[in-house]
C-alpha cells in the first residue's frame, strides 16, 4: 500500500476522483467562484460573528469545451441545510462561444448563513441537466449538517438514491466495494432523486455515506 494520485486502482475500480474527474473535465460545465469564510484575513478565528462580518457572493461560469456554441439554461437558489429555498436566482438563457467561457454577474448574498446555507447551481440543455453542484462558504468542517437519512432502491441495473436533508459527497458502495457506477460522490438535495446505472459490479449490501457521517 502507498500513497497514490491515480484515480483507478490496480482491479479497476473507480476511486472518489475518477467519478469528480468525470465531472469536471464535462464538455460542457458550469462552476462557481464563492467567497466568504476562506476569505477571511484570520480564517482560524473561531467566532460566529464572522458571519455577519464576512461578505458572501457567488459568481458562475460556463465553460464550453466543443467547437460549437452551446445554448444553456443556468438556474441556482440559496438554501439551507434541510434544503429550503431562501432565495430563488431565477433562470438566465446564455449561449457560449465554441472553446470559450461566460462568466455570469457576482451576487450577493448578505443574508447567507455561512454555517448552515449553501448555493445549489444547475445548467440544463434540451430540458436535460448536464451539470450541477452545490458550494459552501464555511470550511467544510464548520457547516452544520444534519443527518440526510439518505436511502436507496434498485430498479434493475439503476439505483435511485435520496435524502431527507441536504448531503454533501454522498458516497455509495456494494458489498465488496468493487462496483462501478455511472457517478458517485455527489451532492444531494432534500426531495430529490439521484438516478445512477450500474456500469458493473452486482447490487448487493449496499451502503450510504456522505460528509455528515464523517466525524
Amino acid at each position: 500500500p502507498v500513497a497514490s494520485w491515480s484515480s483507478i486502482d490496480y482491479f479497476g475500480r473507480w476511486k472518489a476522483l475518477h467519478y469528480y474527474e468525470k465531472r469536471f473535465f464535462a464538455p460542457v460545465l458550469l462552476s462557481c467562484e464563492e467567497k466568504g469564510f476562506l476569505d477571511d484575513p484570520n480564517p482560524n478565528r473561531e467566532c460566529r460573528d464572522l458571519n455577519t462580518d464576512t461578505v458572501k457572493s457567488i459568481r458562475l461560469n460556463v465553460s464550453n469545451e466543443t467547437m460549437q456554441p452551446q445554448t444553456v439554461t443556468v438556474k441556482w437558489e440559496l438554501r439551507n441545510n434541510r434544503s429550503e429555498v431562501l432565495r430563488d436566482g431565477g433562470e438566465v438563457e446564455i449561449t457560449v462561444p465554441a472553446m470559450d467561457t461566460v462568466w455570469l454577474d457576482t451576487v450577493e448574498l448578505p443574508e447567507a448563513n455561512m454555517f448552515t446555507d449553501h448555493v445549489h447551481y444547475a445548467c440544463y440543455q434540451n430540458g436535460e441537466m448536464i451539470s450541477e453542484s452545490t458550494v459552501l462558504f464555511s470550511v467544510p468542517k464548520y457547516y452544520d449538517y444534519i443527518d440526510p437519512q439518505l436511502s436507496c432502491r434498485v430498479e434493475g441495473d439503476e439505483i435511485i438514491v435520496s435524502a431527507k436533508a441536504y448531503a454533501k459527497s454522498v458516497e455509495v458502495l456494494n458489498e465488496n466495494e468493487d462496483w462501478v457506477l455511472e457517478d458517485n460522490y455527489f451532492d444531494l438535495e432534500a426531495g430529490k432523486e439521484r438516478r445512477i446505472r450500474i456500469v458493473s459490479g452486482d447490487a448487493n449490501g449496499i451502503h450510504m455515506r456522505s460528509v455528515y457521517n464523517i466525524r
